[in-house]
């Protein structure tokens, strides 16, 4: 950590910083990465059936609202990819990130970004073959 520290202060930005280290442990990232709508379909139906495990198969608006709700963090009625991440997490359902992007573009039908609870509740209540 100390050598990293020592690093940092020769280098002018974050960003020359991170270049660097990818530089140094050969690390390359896909800037875009393609993801197949089948992908998101089989990680839609993993969260959909997780759900219903922990609600004991109730399919219950309330139930989908409080879980919505505890992951809302600041109260906002929006799901981000962080806040989905954390929810996913929590249901113990493991998705890499870059998923989540596309999970959220599924659901998102107002283009906000984002997921408001109606979309939630539509992709995994109502409409469980979107």
């Amino acid at each position: 950590m100390d050598y990293y520290t020592d690093v940092s202060v020769g280098i002018p930005s974050h960003q020359a910083f991170v270049s660097h280290i990818k530089k140094q442990w050969g690390v390359q990232e896909e800037d875009k990465v393609e993801i197949t709508a089948e992908e998101i379909n089989f990680i839609v139906k993993t969260i959909r059936e997780k759900l219903i495990q922990k609600t004991n198969g109730a399919h219950d608006e309330m139930i989908l609202s409080k879980l919505f709700k505890i992951f809302d963090v600041n109260k906002n009625g929006l799901l981000t990819v962080d806040k989905l991440y954390a929810m996913l997490l929590q249901m113990e359902i493991p998705v890499h990130k870059k998923y989540l992007v596309g999970i959220i573009k599924k659901f998102d039908t107002s283009g906000n970004n984002s997921i408001e609870f109606g979309q939630f509740l539509n992709h995994v209540l109502y409409n469980p073959y979107k």
